[in-house]
């Protein structure tokens, strides 16, 4: 499930909880620009209580 287009417009509000770092958006969820790990997307709503999954070295996070 996509971010929904009100999230897309909010993310540029929000920092990563974990690091502070910016967050970008992906298909499912945000990821950290920082800290690089995924926000997990349940229901239309970023999850910051979830545990973050840690991205791979090789996986590059994209922008909006």
């Amino acid at each position: 499930m996509p971010l929904p287009p009100a999230l897309l417009d909010a993310l540029p509000s929000l920092a990563c909880p974990r690091c502070g770092a910016a967050l970008l958006a992906r298909e499912d969820g945000a990821h950290c620009a920082g800290c690089r790990v995924r926000w997990p997307l349940v229901d239309g709503v970023l999850d910051f209580l979830a545990d973050p999954v840690r991205e791979a070295p090789d996986e590059e996070p994209r922008g909006r």
